[in-house]
């Protein structure tokens, strides 16, 4: 009878797998810099093309993440370095592990340039062995050049009454200035600020408003 009773309980046994949840320390990542955009830190104006100097701004890096792996020796931490003319001069670190979504961006820290110029900034990240760095070379000047691009179009238009030539005449100017040369400034002028406008609708009826104003100044 109890020979019975054990065989009916051993059939009645059902064997559960038991399933381990992964954590997000037992991946690893492969990450790279993808651009690096700077935020003027008093107004918050983002991506701005060109730095004034003394004045404090805002480096972030876009990360592109690539497959991720399991790996159960990963430290998930993923540490950068921000440096300016390849002086140092901010680091830090992050915990993946705290957040179920990786971050699309990274705050690389505040900084200030002090002198005008041409200078380089770079955005270097680390992830167990993996490396990546990207840079970016920027116009530092004075506070006062801004106003540059603006008092060559009104020597322009007041001198030549052409407001399509004064205003090519400031953008390029202004474009020069975010290059740091005349031929880049030439290239960026048509690339970005005229042919990359005239794709835009809005920018369209501020050309239209312009051929307009242009055309009651020559009445």
């Amino acid at each position: 009878c109890f020979a019975d009773q054990k065989e009916s309980l051993i059939h009645d046994t059902f064997i559960v797998p038991t399933i381990t949840k992964a954590n997000t320390s037992d991946y690893s990542y492969g990450v790279s810099v993808e651009s690096i955009s700077l935020t003027d830190s008093a107004t918050g104006i983002s991506d701005i093309a060109t730095i004034h100097n003394s004045r404090p701004f805002d480096v972030t890096a876009k990360l592109h993440w690539e497959e991720q792996v399991y790996d159960l020796d990963s430290t998930n931490t993923l540490s950068w370095e921000m440096s300016v003319d390849g002086v140092v001069a901010n680091t830090g670190s992050v915990d993946l592990s705290e957040s179920r979504a990786l971050p699309a961006t990274l705050n690389a820290g505040q900084t200030t340039i002090d002198n005008s110029g041409t200078h380089n900034i770079k955005v270097k990240i680390s992830l167990d062995s993996t490396e990546n760095a990207n840079d970016l070379n920027y116009e530092s000047f004075a506070a006062g050049a801004s106003f540059v691009p603006l008092v060559i179009v009104i020597l322009f238009a007041a001198t030549t009454q052409m407001v399509e030539l004064s205003l090519g005449m400031g953008i390029l100017v202004g474009s020069c200035m975010v290059a740091g040369t005349l031929v880049g400034g030439f290239r960026t002028m048509l690339d970005k600020y005229l042919l990359d406008a005239l794709a835009n609708k809005d920018h369209g009826y501020v050309f239209l408003f312009i051929l307009f104003m242009a055309g009651l100044v020559g009445l």
